[in-house]
């Protein structure tokens, strides 16, 4: 929480057209300052400070850009506000950050309606479904789809692409990027959900100082390892080692789109002073000109709506429509109070309307779509045949070889609690599983479901809600387990402590002090820690052979203490230094 001191309301830019018809450039943005941005990126647990928020505050709804030469933590727009509330408590419900984009049957339609030959969308779709095939036998290709996909649940299996694990040789590897694959697939099929390489989804934002143009925007983006190791950057400019600013025609618009005039073709140029405000992630629209852009593209608006964004030359038309109109009747006056019957009767008139057109007509005979639509889902219905009729098509099974490289000296000492660890786990993730209705582990770690109901199938945002809470339950499972397996007793290890850090006698007990992760001691026993680097520790029990509560934390006391025979060391693990 803070105080209403520290935010202040600034006006809205607005434009009046000769038809008398007000147009709102600022609708729905406001600013943040940095160092409240940190700040607000540090409780969100990012290790980087996005570039806009979207948040909830009050009565307030919409987002907030950084400003590096603002004072004020939050300065808000009228647009902004939705309704009066004395609550002072910030909300972040998303912010910037790398999203990838997909074409759709929206897109695809309006883009092939606007002079974009079937064969490009064809030939993307192929190069897209030979890439998730060969996720499944080659790491190389493995790691290019994965590195696109956000979220904790893919950095695993990202970490051990990178590490060498092949994906046909571990059992883990496999089963996560077939479920990837098997997902990916699925969309493609029924929603012609392809990858756009030379794309992004990017929050809208709005040019504070009044440099562009109208026609004109402005976007620096996160770039993968791969686009940087490209060699086709004929599209970026001023780029460093994680970002890249876009030049050149962009094709611009928003989901759902279903008019010609909902694609828009604009400019994408390098601006200097945009570029020292380090805005990344965000597509900055101008505050000139007759219309909002965002306006123009679905009505769309600065509130947190999303825009999808390509810069491939093979899929920005030629031509454009003019955009359609977005301004919203006037509500219309009745001579008479309204009754509560009235708007029941309304809705059931439009519900007998909607079941009429979408009825299906089993008597009236069917037809093979010739449309761009037709011949892609057509494509990936033969692509699925195939597929099911030849399932050992991309090589060798996954091999159970137990691969000895990954054991530690005296590992056997730590088997059976392992093992309790890992029953724990298995009973609490098969009940996530059972509530969730998902059949196979890789279901439940993705939030891919393959059997989903009809009903989550057709409701998008509903099914998003559902995954979201299905990784958050895993991760705080995970957590759990986790925290549980760091407080288990260590029976005959000595700890190497850090020089300096060790207290020289009394009672350790309750006490914390640093020591160092090893792999083993020089005696060959096992240390309970894996990797690099310090953890810090509190002993909660010690209780070695002749020992009253008290111990000299020197290095040949835990020397003695790696006796298996001087009895044990309860530690528990506080955090990673």
């Amino acid at each position: 929480m803070f105080h209403r001191e520290d935010v202040q309301i600034i006006q809205d830019i607005e434009v009046v057209t000769d038809a008398c018809v007000k147009y709102c450039f600022s609708d729905g943005i406001g600013k943040i300052s940095l160092s409240f941005a940190r700040q607000v990126a540090r409780k969100c647990g990012l290790s980087d400070t996005p570039s806009a928020f979207q948040i909830r505050y009050g009565g307030y709804k919409g987002v907030v850009a950084v400003d590096r030469t603002s004072f004020r933590k939050l300065s808000l727009r009228p647009s902004m506000k939705k309704f009066d509330s004395s609550n002072t408590m910030l909300n972040i419900t998303k912010w910037s950050d790398y999203l990838p984009c997909y074409l759709n049957r929206e897109i695809i339609c309006l883009l092939s309606t606007l002079g974009i030959e079937d064969e490009i969308f064809e030939l993307m779709q192929q190069t897209e479904i030979r890439l998730l095939d060969e996720i499944l036998v080659d790491r190389e290709a493995a790691l290019r789809v994965v590195d696109r996909l956000n979220g904790f649940e893919t950095k695993t299996t990202k970490s051990m692409l990178m590490h060498g694990f092949n994906p046909n040789s571990e059992p883990y590897v496999s089963m996560m990027l077939r479920a990837y694959h098997d997902y990916q697939l699925a969309d493609i099929r029924s929603k012609c959900r392809i990858f756009v390489p030379k794309g992004r989804v990017l929050i809208g934002c709005l040019d504070e100082m009044g440099t562009l143009n109208y026609g004109e925007v402005y976007l620096r983006i996160t770039t993968k390892d791969n686009e940087q190791q490209s060699k086709d950057h004929a599209f970026f400019d001023k780029a460093d080692q994680t970002s890249a600013v876009v030049i050149g025609k962009v094709v611009v618009t928003k989901n759902p789109c279903l008019h010609p005039g909902d694609i828009r073709v604009l400019e994408a140029i390098y601006e200097p002073g945009l570029d020292e405000m380090g805005l990344v992630d965000c597509i900055v629209f101008p505050q000139k000109g007759p219309r909002p852009h965002p306006n123009e593209c679905s009505g769309g608006d600065l509130d947190g709506d999303l825009y999808f964004v390509c810069w491939d030359e093979n899929l920005i038309p030629q031509k454009t429509d003019e955009p359609m109109d977005y301004i919203g009747q006037k509500p219309r006056l009745l001579d008479h109070e309204l009754s509560e019957e009235e708007p029941l009767l309304k809705c059931h008139e439009y519900s007998n309307q909607r079941n009429s057109q979408i009825s299906w007509k089993g008597d009236r005979p069917m037809y093979i779509s010739r449309g761009v639509l037709g011949k892609l889902y057509r494509a990936t219905l033969s692509r699925s045949n195939s597929l099911s009729s030849e399932a050992t098509c991309f090589g060798v099974p996954v091999q159970s070889i137990y691969d000895y490289d990954l054991e530690v000296v005296g590992f056997e000492a730590f088997t059976e609690i392992a093992v309790e660890f890992r029953n724990l786990y298995f009973e609490k993730l098969s009940s996530l599983m059972t509530y969730y209705g998902a059949e196979h582990e890789d279901e439940i770690l993705t939030g891919y479901l393959r059997n989903r109901s009809t009903y989550l199938q057709r409701d998008k945002s509903r099914y998003a809600e559902m995954r979201e809470r299905i990784l958050l339950n895993v991760r705080s499972l995970q957590t759990e387990v986790k925290a549980a397996a760091c407080g288990f007793e260590v029976k005959g290890v000595m700890i190497a402590a850090a020089s300096g850090e060790l207290f020289d006698g009394g009672d350790a007990c309750g006490k914390s002090f640093r020591v160092k992760c090893l792999g083993a001691t020089n005696d060959g026993v096992p240390h309970p820690c894996r990797g690099s680097g310090t953890v810090v520790v509190k002993v909660v029990d010690l209780c070695p052979s002749g020992c009253q509560g008290t111990i000299d934390l020197s290095q040949e006391a835990f020397a003695k203490i790696a006796d298996p025979d001087a009895g044990k060391i309860k530690i528990s693990i506080e955090r990673h230094a």
